[in-house]
């Protein structure tokens, strides 16, 4: 943060100002991240050019459609841009897209605060553990093309997922082939 740019003098009252800092839209700063994440404590520019080579271009990068072609079209224009500038090596940023499926609402409409059937998943992660709101998303359908929320569903996922754990809680000894140590060792392999 400059302190001389964004502490001035007001133009038009002379007083005390601070100017606004926060300008650039979402997609400029969601352009490069992917750089970033490859040397987070890197002080010296904005990305360790060595990590970024070494952990770049992106594999895979997995988005929802709507959000991907804004964010896509920008990334690959900085990475371009980057890469003439001679800071990249590289003139992709993700080398493969897969866009998921759309979580469609109860009432099979697409999620929309207009429409009222969003659902948020706080109150069943808090409630049902976020390993078993993840498995839900999971076995929801074809993972390119989503699918509904389901209350039914979801609360179904959990009771397997509590009857899986408790299989895994259950002394392996006392299952399978009984007195047989390698089987038991093998059973807890699994059951775990």
């Amino acid at each position: 943060l400059h302190e001389g740019f964004v502490n001035v003098d007001c133009p038009q009252c002379g007083r005390a100002a601070r100017r606004e800092t926060d300008t650039m839209d979402t997609f400029v700063d969601s352009s490069w991240y992917q750089l970033r994440f490859t040397s987070p404590r890197y002080a010296d520019g904005a990305f360790d050019p060595e990590a970024a080579l070494r952990w770049s271009p992106v594999d895979q990068y997995t988005g929802g459609m709507e959000h991907a072609v804004m964010h896509l079209l920008y990334a690959r224009f900085f990475t371009k841009a980057l890469r003439d500038l001679g800071l990249l090596e590289f003139g992709e940023p993700f080398l493969r897209l897969y866009n998921q499926g759309v979580i469609l609402g109860e009432d099979h409409d697409k999620m929309s605060k207009s429409r009222g059937n969003v659902v948020a998943p706080d109150p069943y992660v808090d409630a049902l553990g976020a390993d078993v709101f993840r498995l839900f998303l999971m076995f929801l359908g074809p993972w390119d093309q989503g699918g509904p929320w389901s209350t039914t569903a979801i609360n179904g996922m959990a009771r397997w997922v509590n009857r899986v754990w408790d299989i895994a809680q259950l002394d392996a000894s006392t299952l399978g082939k009984s007195g047989d140590p390698a089987a038991a060792k093998d059973l807890t392999r699994a059951t775990h």
